[in-house]
C-alpha cells in the first residue's frame, strides 16, 4: 500500500489513532505544493526580469540610434 499511496498517507491512515498524525499528514502533504508555488513564483520573476531587460535594451538601442542621427550625445 505504501508504494501506491506514499509515505505521507501512512500518517493519514494513523490519524484516527492520535491527533498528532493529522498534523504530520497535513504538513507533509502541504510541503510539495508550497515548494512548487515558490518555484513558479521564482520562474515568473525571472521571466519578468528578462522581459524588462529586453525592453530596456530596445529602448537603449533606439536612444543610441536617435543620437547618431542627430549627432547629439548626453
Amino acid at each position: 500500500m505504501i508504494p501506491l499511496l506514499g509515505v505521507t498517507w501512512l500518517f493519514g491512515l494513523l490519524s484516527p489513532v492520535h491527533k498528532t498524525f493529522v498534523h504530520i499528514f497535513t504538513i507533509l502533504n502541504w510541503f510539495p505544493d508550497f515548494l512548487s508555488t515558490l518555484q513558479a513564483k521564482h520562474s515568473d520573476q525571472r521571466a519578468f526580469q528578462k522581459k524588462d531587460e529586453h525592453r530596456f535594451s530596445i529602448f537603449y538601442k533606439e536612444q543610441l540610434h536617435k543620437e547618431e542621427l542627430t549627432g547629439q550625445s548626453k
